[in-house]
């Protein structure tokens, strides 16, 4: 048997190293992006909650400064150092929320400013990596943006009940009589009205307003839309509806179905006095604590010389009111027209700041928070 000279083939010897070499730096490539890319990914989705939530806060901070700390005075009629310090409080806010929740304060910036009522936090990171270090990378930054706003609310979420009261100035503990009387002699004369809306324009008459009464309207309401009221005193469906937040505040009630849908069973209030809520101190989503809709009139089915029936009324916003009580006001004519007693209150609540058409909405005290970016 003839042999080749071994000058005549390729050495070979080696090779095999190399290309272990090569796939050695291929697998730690495929690792970097598996085990950091991932590990990237997660930084920032910590970093976006955190700044999300950090935003909210610092805006809401906002907004119970303006409500509640600062409420004698209209927001836009402060003063200018309590307009900044009210800024600075918000920014506090942010930044003690973004920390508390695993930030660093290195790596937090917060801008909170009046005009817009607005609270911008940004967040980076340093990631040391692991496998990318081999291809020469050490660290990667990752980082988020959070903008959040607060004002008086556009877009009410849901939970309103089918009682209007008319535009015009009310303040946060001002006592507050509502449903009282027919309205034939009003500013225009609305007979046959007696304060209740016809919420959704469902047409079921005193059996929806009282499903609405107890549970709250469970759709939106927007400011300028228009809606028609519901005719008639309906002593009974108000007293009814009242009582039954009355009651789940004091001593609790039964799963209720007699409303569509079923109102689940609920435990009576942990009272923050002790004895009972009141507008000025009382327990966190307490059923007392109600959405009313501020409304102007705009015009009559029947037309101007025939103001009688429903009327259609322009929605301008929404007044948070605490309930004391209800009673049959035999001064009244007729002696069984119905009374509710309350407060007017402030509240931040769920809703839009800024509607579709980007317009605001009107101050009566609801305000909200809302996350645009």
């Amino acid at each position: 048997m003839r042999y080749l000279p071994g000058w005549l083939y390729r050495d070979e010897r080696g090779t095999v190293v190399i290309l272990v070499a090569i796939l050695l730096i291929v697998l730690l490539g495929m690792g970097a992006l598996v085990i950091d890319a991932g590990a990237l990914f997660e930084s920032r989705r910590k970093l976006v909650t955190i700044a999300d939530s950090a935003a909210i806060a610092g805006a809401d901070e906002m907004a119970n400064q303006i409500l509640f700390v600062y409420s004698g005075t209209p927001s836009e009629e402060l003063p200018e150092d309590i307009k900044a310090a009210i800024v600075q409080a918000a920014e506090a806010k942010a930044i003690e929320y973004a920390m508390s929740n695993g930030a660093k304060s290195s790596e937090v910036d917060v801008s909170a400013v009046w005009s817009g009522k607005k609270v911008t936090v940004d967040i980076a990171r340093d990631n040391s990596l692991s496998f990318a270090r081999v291809l020469g990378w050490n660290s990667a930054v990752t980082g988020a943006h959070a903008i959040a706003i607060t004002g008086p609310i556009h877009t009410l979420g849901d939970g309103a009940v089918p009682i209007f009261v008319p535009d015009g100035t009310y303040s946060a503990g001002e006592p507050l009589v509502i449903h009282y009387k027919d309205l034939k002699g009003g500013d225009p004369p609305m007979p046959g009205n007696y304060y209740a809306l016809d919420l959704g324009e469902q047409g079921g008459g005193a059996k929806d307003y009282l499903n609405d009464l107890k549970g709250g309207y469970a759709d939106t309401i927007v400011t300028g839309q228009t809606i028609p009221t519901e005719t008639g005193n309906m002593p009974n469906p108000t007293e009814n509806g009242i009582q039954y937040r009355l009651d789940a505040c004091r001593i609790g009630v039964a799963e209720d179905k007699s409303v569509t849908p079923p109102l689940p069973a609920r435990l009576p209030c942990i009272h923050p006095n002790g004895v009972d809520c009141t507008w000025d101190k009382h327990a966190s989503e307490c059923p007392r604590e109600v959405m009313i809709v501020v409304c102007s009139w705009i015009t009559y089915p029947k037309g101007p010389g025939e103001p009688s029936g429903k009327t259609v009324l322009t929605v301008e916003g929404f007044l948070p009111f605490f309930i004391d009580g209800i009673a049959m006001d035999g001064t009244l004519t007729p002696p069984s027209q119905t009374t509710i007693v309350g407060h007017v209150i402030s509240e931040v609540e769920p809703g839009k700041v800024i509607g579709d058409d980007g317009s605001p909405g009107n101050d009566y005290g609801a305000w909200a928070v809302n996350l645009i970016q």
